[in-house]
Order: structure tokens, then C-alpha cells, then sequence
């Protein structure tokens, strides 16, 4: 009895390392693009998307939301983390056509969680040497027992008000050229 109890502990134990040994490569993590640096120089290589991506109340035990924005012409997507804390932030991506084309949600170890895609959105041009604006995005995580959800509830244009935080924060980008998605233009 007692060696067939050992066998069966050491027959799980081997499953469970042969198991683990191929689960590492079918989970995958996410990897949030960075901020600008507030030294960040743009050139004619390089532009900067920017907004509002603010979590709302219901924010959940660190568990991560983030947008995903597609270059539609490569279709590298970078990861724009939503933030309680410092949430109006410019990346650098390369100049091109863009859309926004839904979001990841991820657990507090960044592993990704759930994936949602935007269906129909609009594309819009990046253009190199600028600053494209492209909304001000309210999202949540909320846990309800066993359940647990992650959503953009809400995009608005808030055009002028971010801008104005925006050049606050990157003094070094002030003087760049700003584009907004909604077909504003700053002066």
C-alpha cells in the first residue's frame, strides 16, 4: 500500500513538471509600450499618439487593462496601459495609418487574461514630426465573487483640456505640431 501511494505521488509529481515544461510558451504576457521619456525628441521617423487611459473606480487588486492600437500597413499593435495615476501619456510609434482595434486585460502578473477586438473602427493618419491625439478612454475591472470583467465603458473628446496636460508634461514636445483624430487642430 505504501509504495503504491509513493508511485502515484511521484507519477503526479512527473506529470505535473512535464506539463509545466510546455505551458510557458502557450501563455502569453503583455508588453505595455512605454511612455515617452519627458527628454523624448521627435524626429521625421517618429511620432507620438496621445490621450486620456484612466481606470475607473471599480479598479480591481491590480489586475491590468490596456488598449490596443494597430498599425494597420505593419500590424504591430502596442499595448497602451490604462493608469489611476498619470493617465494623460504620449507613445512613440512610426508614422502610418492606425486604429484602434480593442484591448487586453491581464492579471497582475501581466499574463494576458482576455482579449477584445473593435469591430468597423475608423482609421486615422499618424504623421511623422507630430503629436496625434486620439481620445480621452474610461475602463474598469470589476470582480464579483468568481467573476471578473474588464471593458472600455467610455471614449470622449476632450481635445483641448488633455493637450494642455499633455504639453505640461512633455515641455520638450510643446512645440510640436498636434493632430486630433476628431478633426480638430491645434494652433
Amino acid at each position: 500500500m505504501k509504495t503504491l501511494r509513493i508511485f502515484f505521488i511521484c507519477s503526479i509529481a512527473m506529470l505535473l513538471v512535464s506539463c509545466t515544461s510546455v505551458l510557458p510558451p502557450l501563455i502569453s504576457w503583455a508588453h505595455f509600450s512605454p511612455p515617452v521619456a519627458q527628454s523624448f525628441k521627435i524626429d521625421t521617423n517618429t511620432a507620438v499618439v496621445y490621450g486620456r487611459f484612466v481606470t475607473g473606480p471599480n479598479f480591481a487588486f491590480g489586475n491590468e487593462l490596456a488598449l490596443r492600437l494597430r498599425n494597420d500597413n505593419s500590424k504591430q499593435e502596442y499595448l497602451i496601459q490604462f493608469k489611476d495615476k498619470d493617465s494623460v501619456y504620449g507613445i512613440s510609434v512610426e508614422p502610418g495609418q492606425y486604429r484602434v482595434a480593442g484591448f487586453v486585460a491581464t492579471f497582475v502578473d501581466r499574463r494576458t487574461v482576455g482579449r477584445r477586438t473593435f469591430l468597423n473602427t475608423v482609421p486615422f493618419e499618424v504623421r511623422s514630426n507630430s503629436a496625434t491625439y486620439f481620445g480621452d478612454f474610461i475602463g474598469y475591472v470589476k470582480i464579483n465573487g468568481l467573476n471578473q470583467e474588464w471593458s472600455v465603458t467610455k471614449v470622449t473628446n476632450n481635445f483641448s483640456g488633455t493637450t494642455d496636460e499633455f504639453r505640461h508634461k512633455y515641455p520638450n514636445l510643446a512645440s510640436t505640431s498636434v493632430v486630433s483624430v476628431f478633426g480638430q487642430q491645434s494652433k
